[in-house]
């Protein structure tokens, strides 16, 4: 190209804009996970319910932790497992997969008899959310810095 040339403008969700990619790779990589949401990233709007959905998640959660919980430790009842010699975060998943045996039972029977489908399924997100915090706890990981990855 003589005299001209061409100008490109890389940009991501998060509102910055580099002409280099390989710049605006290295440094969304290198921010933490907590850096990239305090950015305002634009919701979809057929997003809508799933947020509402995880904010009914953690409603939840804080309204069974009364019953099932300690004063002190919201997760007392499924970190319990540890006294039959299980992690507290696989003791979650077991839950979890109680719930998944529910919903099985539903797909292969058309019906539940206690229990409705769709309580299992928010006690399902609840229950891996609470399973993340427990691994996270025994692992003692920096998670604002995993970046998605597995820990």
């Amino acid at each position: 190209m003589t005299g001209t040339q061409l100008a490109l403008s890389y940009s991501t969700d998060l509102g910055i804009e580099m002409d280099d990619p390989l710049q605006l790779l290295l440094l969304a990589t290198s921010m933490s996970s907590s850096e990239r949401l305090d950015k305002k990233v634009p919701r979809h709007p057929n997003s809508a319910r799933f947020h509402e959905l995880l904010k009914e998640a953690g409603e939840l959660h804080d309204q069974k932790q009364q019953d099932y919980g300690r004063g002190d430790d919201p997760f007392a009842n499924v970190r319990s497992s540890t006294e039959w010699g299980v992690p507290a975060w696989i003791g979650a998943m077991i839950r979890l997969n109680d719930k998944v045996r529910r919903l099985q039972t539903l797909a292969t029977r058309g019906k539940l008899a206690n229990e409705a489908a769709i309580d299992s399924m928010k006690d399902i997100a609840v229950y891996s959310l609470i399973a993340l915090v427990l691994y996270e706890q025994e692992f003692k990981r920096d998670t604002s810095r995993s970046g998605g990855c597995a820990i």
